[in-house]
């Protein structure tokens, strides 16, 4: 899901959430986000590859929600981003011990694995993941690229 394009959060476009985040990080003010307002909070950070504001988000987003499969996949792949590639698929393996259909997990873990150079891992999570796929285009194109 992406409201970077304005689309209404309850009333609210996504940069007057992003505003509101980004006024309670330097002014110390508390405030609640639901989940996915974080979860795109978070998603906008990683496409301007701004990894000092994803970590703070991230941060921010699992005090809100400990227990969010969501956040917890994006941590992962923060952490990846960060060569902890290690810690992050740690990470995707206690998610999977909660929620074992995510499309997101799978993902993530192939794309990982890909940046191992563990192909064949990667390629078996595409794989997993492609009959969760709403949009199958995504996944054929990261296991075109394994292959």
């Amino acid at each position: 899901m992406s409201h970077f394009d304005g689309e209404d959060f309850e009333g609210q476009d996504f940069e007057e959430v992003l505003k509101r985040f980004e006024d309670m990080l330097a002014n110390g003010n508390a405030a609640f986000f639901d989940a996915d307002e974080l979860e795109d909070i978070i998603e906008y950070y990683f496409q301007w590859l701004n990894y000092d504001m994803v970590k703070k988000a991230i941060d921010f987003a699992l005090k809100q929600f400990p227990f969010s499969s969501n956040i917890k996949i994006k941590q992962a792949q923060y952490l990846s981003s960060q060569h902890y590639t290690k810690e992050a698929l740690n990470l995707l393996n206690e998610v999977e011990q909660v929620e074992t259909n995510n499309f997101d997990l799978f993902m993530a873990r192939g794309y990982i694995y890909s940046q191992m150079g563990l192909g064949e891992q990667a390629i078996e999570n595409f794989k997993k993941a492609l009959p969760l796929a709403e949009f199958k285009d995504e996944v054929y194109l990261a296991l075109g690229v394994e292959f």
